[in-house]
């Protein structure tokens, strides 16, 4: 008798073996498309991910770059990367306030990286030479203990990512 139900279930079980070694071989494919669009749009023009360690190097080694905080103007007022300007995607107009920085280097970042996924949208279709991407965003810049400022986007108001963190 197991016999026999064991034939009758042979179908079943060779349908469901060719349902798992198919998923794997697309999931795979898919991956690596994703990796390959993180590092690069074109060969002339970079889109990269970068963690708060990696921006921090670019914010140093790159005097040009744009570090785009696409928060709200009260978010931003709360606290933001020095050197940071604000322009919320959440704006009608951010597709045409963007395309007056075309041409340079560009960081963008949000509250965690929601709005600047949805951002970067936009920032695709302008002519930035290099975009980074800092998906861990804000909070990820005050958790890695990096230093942030407060207020409008008045430069030298320095404050430590501990204070940051407090002021929560």
């Amino acid at each position: 008798m197991r016999f026999e139900l064991g034939v009758m279930n042979l179908p079943a079980l060779f349908l469901a073996l060719v349902a798992v070694l198919t998923v794997p071989a697309g999931a795979q494919k898919t991956e690596k498309s994703a990796t390959k669009e993180e590092v690069s749009l074109t060969k002339e023009r970079v889109l990269k991910v970068v963690t708060p360690e990696e921006a921090e190097k670019l914010i140093k080694a790159k005097p040009n770059l744009v570090i785009l905080d696409v928060r709200t103007e009260e978010e931003f007022a709360d606290g933001h990367l020095a050197r940071a300007m604000n322009m919320s995607v959440l704006n009608r107009d951010f597709a045409a306030q963007a395309s007056t920085l075309e041409g340079q280097p560009i960081l963008v970042h949000c509250a965690a990286g929601g709005r600047s996924t949805r951002a970067l949208q936009v920032l695709k279709e302008k002519k930035f030479p290099e975009i980074y991407h800092l998906t861990s965003g804000y909070v990820g810049w005050i958790d890695a203990g990096k230093p942030v400022e407060k207020g409008a986007s008045k430069p030298g108001a320095a404050v430590s990512a501990e204070d940051s963190k407090a002021a929560k």
